[in-house]
């Protein structure tokens, strides 16, 4: 048996310095049960939403890595 967790990670960083500052991660989850499976876009979704409503002033870049 295998048990694993999902999770979309935000990340705030800067070109020109090496630290990388973690904000709050979001789960990717089934929100209704086994029915619908949740994806890292909806969890996206989620993340800037709460990004902005804690910081309203911050100006952000959404970029994504691709595998």
């Amino acid at each position: 048996m295998r048990y694993s967790h999902q999770i979309l990670q935000a990340v705030m960083l800067h070109p020109n310095m090496r630290q990388v500052i973690p904000l709050a991660p979001e789960p990717i989850i089934n929100a209704d049960g086994n029915e619908k499976n949740d994806c890292e876009r909806n969890a996206g979704k989620r993340l800037v939403g709460k990004i902005r409503a804690t910081h309203p002033k911050l100006k952000i870049m959404v970029t994504g890595v691709l595998r």
